[in-house]
């Protein structure tokens, strides 16, 4: 099976999704699971990894490091998925592996409940911004 893409909001289940999809050999290409990776960043008691910013120093390396790791499992003809929480990149992600995109959006309002801090109660501005990359 070539790389499917599936994309939706931040918070809206892609890994979920692909956890459940995936079978033994399959890549998953994952911009949050590259950038935990690359700066060591650890999913806290709530499971929940540490908010990036958009000024974050180390995000032009994971992008970098996205996009090769898509052309190589493209290239290789390998199996598995990437994913995106941007809605302008479906229809690049589409050309790129050449299979139609797979859209998980449960919603704003229940996106927007998951990325609010249980314990205040706010929807912070790192996680404003990422809803907005989806929902325009």
């Amino acid at each position: 099976m070539p790389i499917t893409p599936v994309l939706g909001p931040a918070g809206a289940g892609k890994s979920q999704h692909v956890d459940r999809e995936r079978r033994p050999g399959d890549v998953v290409i994952d911009y949050t699971l590259l950038w935990a990776a690359l700066t060591m960043a650890r999913r806290g008691p709530d499971g929940r990894y540490p908010e990036r910013g958009d000024d974050d120093p180390s995000l032009p390396l994971v992008s970098a490091v996205k996009a090769f790791a898509l052309s190589e499992a493209v290239r290789r003809e390998l199996g598995g998925f990437v994913t995106s929480s941007a809605r302008s990149d479906i229809a690049r992600l589409e050309t790129r592996t050449g299979r139609p995109a797979t859209i998980i959006d449960p919603g704003r309002a229940v996106v927007a409940a998951r990325l609010t801090d249980p314990e205040t109660g706010i929807l912070s501005a790192a996680c404003s911004t990422a809803l907005g990359r989806w929902y325009a």
